[in-house]
């Protein structure tokens, strides 16, 4: 193929060299000619038989160390164990996680993706139960009432101590018995208390031992840190972070592995 908008991509032949001095080699003679050697440059397309250009195979993906992070999920995770409530699977710590896992997929990326997230996450759970993985319909009926408070939450905070703070909140005026009513049955909310499953369910630290009314140093009430540490190590909760980020492509692709993983 000649001529044609890819002619510029074709590379210059060789060129005999024109004037100036020749250098002479170390035997003391001059060689009849030099051969020129092609500038060595990252620019330059690698070109099919047809002079067009070749693509990069595989195609490049914005770097990313950990997609968990960017989908908050280490962040929920560390959240729930800071906070030391007991049990994380099926219990109150299981509840907070998922307030604050909802809330923040709402804080970053608006309601729609978090719901979208947050359903594949539980679809995935019932068909990983269905191949023998544990699944219960009252664990899932759990998670997904969580999900829609920490959803509203979400919308509402500013960044990510905001979703911690308003998290927390919640909790501390919730009814031990995760029934989703209050401790004061008076108390004004626009949405209903979180919830978990019944104490004989609880897997994880004994209540006694964490934050929580069995434990009697906490027989008054439950008590949150004042200032979170896995927040300062978490990369997207800055205020400008709110409801702007799209998920980067690595990150996605890390996210469906590892639901369709957890299938096997």
């Amino acid at each position: 193929m000649s001529g044609g908008p890819w002619e510029r991509f074709r590379r210059p032949a060789p060129q005999a060299p024109s004037g100036g001095p020749v250098q002479s080699t170390p035997g003391g003679s001059a060689p009849d000619s030099v051969e020129p050697q092609a500038p060595k440059t990252n620019d330059t397309p690698q070109l099919n038989d047809d002079g067009m250009p070749v693509p990069p195979w595989p195609p490049t993906v914005p770097p990313h160390d950990d997609w968990r992070q960017e989908f908050a999920i280490t962040a929920a995770e560390n959240a729930a164990s800071e906070s030391g409530l007991p049990s994380r699977i099926d219990g109150p710590g299981d509840a907070f996680r998922h307030l604050v896992w909802a809330a923040e997929l709402t804080r970053r990326f608006g309601a729609p993706a978090a719901s979208i997230i947050l359903d594949l996450h539980e679809r995935m759970g019932y068909l990983s139960g269905y191949f023998g993985r544990g699944w219960s319909k009252q664990a899932e009926d759990m998670d997904r009432h969580n999900n829609a408070i920490g959803m509203r939450i979400g919308q509402a905070a500013r960044d990510y101590n905001d979703v911690l703070q308003r998290a927390s909140s919640i909790m501390t005026v919730a009814a031990p018995e995760g029934n989703g009513t209050w401790r004061d049955p008076h108390h004004g909310s626009p949405f209903p208390a979180p919830m978990w499953l019944p104490r004989g369910k609880w897997q994880g630290m004994p209540s006694r031992q964490a934050n929580w009314y069995d434990n009697p140093v906490r027989a008054q009430g439950l008590i949150f840190p004042k200032e979170w540490q896995h927040a300062k190590q978490y990369a997207f909760g800055a205020a400008e972070d709110k409801d702007r980020d799209v998920p980067s492509l690595s990150a996605i692709l890390g996210l469906m592995h590892a639901q369709t993983k957890s299938l096997y």
